[in-house]
């Protein structure tokens, strides 16, 4: 079994992670094991991501952002402590979650649908759909925003 090919652009992210990684374990004087304890994760899994052998997953991603005040690039999109915050909506509890290193993606309740999904090679595009039962008939409307 072949070892699976990834793209230059996941490459360079595996390279930007483990920069970033690196400079906020040194910053703070964290050994793997203490860095590891930080993020929840294996001292394995951490060593897995600073060879970049590894890609790390969106909430591992997320607590090092939030944690370590971190902000990594992947296809010349840069994100930071915010672009993983949960987005609740007003009338109840539930939350929609954005991957922004995944796409293309719908989400959708009993209000709205939402589509991210690449427009070009460097830009994402938002459609929020509401849906026709939630509003009177007379004020429905699709906006698009890029």
């Amino acid at each position: 079994m072949g070892r699976r090919r990834i793209s230059e652009a996941d490459r360079l992210f595996r390279q930007d992670v483990a920069k970033q990684f690196r400079g906020a374990m040194e910053k703070r004087r964290l050994n793997q094991t203490e860095a590891a304890r930080e993020l929840a994760i294996t001292k394995q899994a951490l060593s897995q991501y600073l060879r970049e052998k590894s890609t790390p997953q969106g909430e591992i991603l997320a607590r090092a952002c939030a944690r370590w005040g971190i902000t990594v690039r992947y296809r010349d999109t840069q994100f930071g402590q915010g672009a993983f915050e949960a987005i609740r909506t007003q009338t109840t509890s539930e939350v929609l979650q954005l991957d922004l290193l995944r796409e293309p993606q719908v989400f959708e309740n009993a209000h709205l649908v939402v589509t991210l999904a690449r427009s070009h090679k460097s830009t994402l595009q938002l459609t929020i759909k509401v849906k026709q039962s939630t509003i009177p008939s007379s004020s429905k409307t699709q906006r698009k925003v890029s």
